[in-house]
């Protein structure tokens, strides 16, 4: 099917943020059945079934990923990088965010637009220097899944997953999926009503 000039640059948007619902999605159906299995566990129902913390670790990050990339497309977020561009280049991702949003419905997303444990977990390295200098830590685990019991006070868990109330943590930094699954499933509904809109008339974006 053809597409209209006018709308060619909101419909390869749209289809980007929708791979990107479907991402987050793929992603929490895994982390439910880890939490399913620890659930499962703790009444005395076991399977052969395995959720290594490292997978359950990556399926996190893609999570977060794809929010962070909803959120970079859908909102005009304060970056750094935004300085080094020109003026014309940061008017464009306004008009496009305020354009996109628009043909959305202007949905309003508390959790998709929030950077904390996204940063968290992309400026590590800064995070471990603050943690290194401003704690007193004396245990540390890299990957920490919560079933039965939270990490120590005295023990730093870079990055954690709650299975009780699906969340993700770095430190003391933490971000409920649960929260984020209502918002995906609202994005995914007003990206299909977009598509239809765009039969039926121009929807430029810059």
């Amino acid at each position: 099917m053809s597409i209209q000039r006018e709308n060619f640059a909101a419909v390869i948007f749209l289809h980007e943020l929708d791979t990107q619902c479907a991402l987050f999605n793929n992603s929490i159906a895994y982390l439910k059945n880890a939490a399913m299995r620890q659930t499962n566990r703790k009444k005395g129902i076991y399977d052969d079934k395995k959720y290594p913390p490292i997978e359950i670790i990556a399926q996190c990050t893609v999570c977060l990923s794809s929010l962070s990339t909803i959120r970079r497309i859908l909102f005009p977020c304060d970056r750094e990088k935004n300085k080094h561009k020109t003026s014309t280049q940061r008017q464009n991702i306004l008009n496009r965010c305020i354009s996109l949003m628009e043909l959305l419905g202007n949905p309003i997303f508390k959790y998709i637009n929030s950077p904390i444990v996204r940063n968290a977990w992309e400026h590590i390295d800064e995070n471990i220097d603050n943690y290194l200098t401003n704690s007193n830590y004396t245990e540390i685990s890299p990957i920490y899944i919560v079933g039965d019991s939270e990490p120590s006070q005295n023990t730093l868990a870079l990055k954690l997953f709650n299975t009780n109330d699906l969340s993700i943590s770095f430190a003391n930094k933490t971000i409920s999926l649960r929260n984020c699954i209502s918002e995906i499933k609202i994005l995914s509904e007003c990206i299909q009503s977009a598509l239809y809109r765009l039969n039926n008339g121009a929807y430029p974006v810059y």
